[in-house]
């Protein structure tokens, strides 16, 4: 499942934490430091977002502690949650670089205009994420570097690529 169009999931709702109200979240952004920021959040819930104040929030190794709730049995009740935020409070990106959630779906082409699949999944590999093409029966990895990622143009949901030599059977 998705998240509903024009929200995007910063955090998971792992567990609570202590007896008042506090939950513990897995960040899912590269900025965990948001969560210091934010005043509100909203929850992911089958119905449709539902807008929360945030009312204390403090970073504790790699997941974020968050009031959300009054008491622990509220804080329980959010287990498994999504936290969304609306696409344009995200952290504004440097030029030539993307959001995850932006890449997912577009149509990949070579510079000669072949049509090689969809981004299905982006991998991150320690020097460079790694963008899965489904194609035809099996997937294709494509390095997501400057020699390889030639174009990115999100308004027409297309990317162009380079293919380096042995990247395609």
């Amino acid at each position: 499942m998705n998240p509903p169009e024009g929200w995007v999931r910063i955090g998971k709702v792992v567990a609570p934490q202590g007896l008042a109200g506090e939950v513990r979240v897995s960040p899912l952004t590269d900025f965990p430091q948001r969560f210091l920021a934010t005043e509100q959040v909203a929850l992911e819930l089958a119905e449709g977002p539902r807008l929360l104040q945030v009312e204390g929030a403090r970073l504790h190794g790699n997941v974020a502690i968050l009031r959300l709730a009054e008491d622990r049995a509220g804080a329980e009740a959010l287990r498994g949650v999504f936290l969304l935020v609306r696409e344009e409070e995200l952290v504004p990106l440097p030029q030539d670089q993307y959001y995850i959630y932006q890449l997912m779906g577009l149509s990949v082409y070579t510079e000669e205009g072949q049509f090689l699949g969809k981004i299905r999944e982006v991998m991150a590999t320690g020097g460079n994420d790694v963008w899965v093409v489904a194609r035809d029966g099996e997937d294709l990895l494509l390095p997501a570097i400057r020699q390889v990622i030639r174009q990115v143009d999100l308004a027409a949901g297309r990317i162009v690529v380079h293919l380096l030599p042995g990247l395609v059977d």
